[in-house]
């Protein structure tokens, strides 16, 4: 009687093999915070961030201390303490927050897709606008720089923008990144009051800046053959004239003994 050999389980392959979905990295705002478990301490936090947004806003970084933040919050220092090490956390954690929101927000721009520049660039810069003026993105210039390591917020935020002006406009990443640059820094003028222009005409403006330097014709670096043509005879007239040679008359050059006389 043939004996019977139990089959072997087929050997797992890393193309087929089943592995658990591992779970979302978390966000790296929420390393700088212990998170709250119940409402009450979820709300006390909310009051936490809010407060010291408006500080912010209204006095600057510089004018945020713990007295006058658990003040406006409502709430104590022990509480603060409960959630953050100390202003420095709290400072990275409201930037790190903004900059997540603004990156969400920004993920949920849809371009036009009729293949027509200036609706797109519209539709970028008045999302662009609502982000950084209105949205999460105006804490965000509030905390440029401050508890901002490099690679800094501000610049992984304008690495999202430049990846859609290069797509949008099909042109070199330097090009749309010198964009994303200027439109960022103007912006950043308006929400603090650098910029005396209205809301509405500073993004139209902004809409002309990036047509024509993204879909217009860009005077390069590089010279010409077809440039403009000069006339020999003005270079002529405008090259420094040499001096007047001395004359052979020894009398009439100049006598240098005369500031004795």
């Amino acid at each position: 009687m043939s004996e019977t050999v139990a089959a072997a389980p087929p050997e797992s392959s890393s193309a087929g093999a089943y592995t658990a979905a591992e779970p979302p990295a978390p966000a790296p705002s929420e390393a700088l915070v212990r998170s709250p478990q119940q409402d009450r301490s979820r709300r006390t936090l909310e009051r936490l961030e809010d407060a010291a947004l408006e500080i912010l806003e209204i006095e600057g970084p510089e004018a945020l201390t713990l007295t006058g933040l658990t003040r406006a919050a409502r709430t104590s220092v022990g509480s603060f303490y409960a959630r953050f090490d100390g202003k420095d956390e709290l400072l990275r954690y409201l930037g790190e927050r903004s900059l997540e929101a603004a990156l969400a927000s920004w993920d949920g721009f849809d371009a036009p897709e009729n293949g027509d520049l200036r609706p797109a660039l519209r539709a970028a810069v008045d999302t662009l606008g609502r982000l950084h003026l209105e949205g999460p993105g105006r804490a965000l210039l509030l905390l440029d720089g401050v508890e901002d390591p490099p690679p800094t917020r501000r610049r992984r935020l304008e690495e999202k923008l430049t990846e859609a002006l290069a797509a949008q406009a099909s042109v070199p990443e330097l090009r749309a990144g010198l964009a994303a640059r200027v439109v960022t820094s103007l912006l950043q003028d308006a929400l603090l009051r650098r910029l005396p222009i209205e809301r509405e005409l500073l993004l139209d403006e902004l809409v002309e800046l990036l047509v024509g330097y993204l879909g217009g014709e860009v005077r390069t670096s590089a010279p010409s053959d077809d440039g403009p043509q000069v006339d020999d005879a003005q270079v002529e007239d405008d090259a420094p004239q040499a001096p007047d040679e001395p004359s052979g008359d020894p009398s009439a050059e100049p006598d240098p003994f005369d500031v004795w006389v």
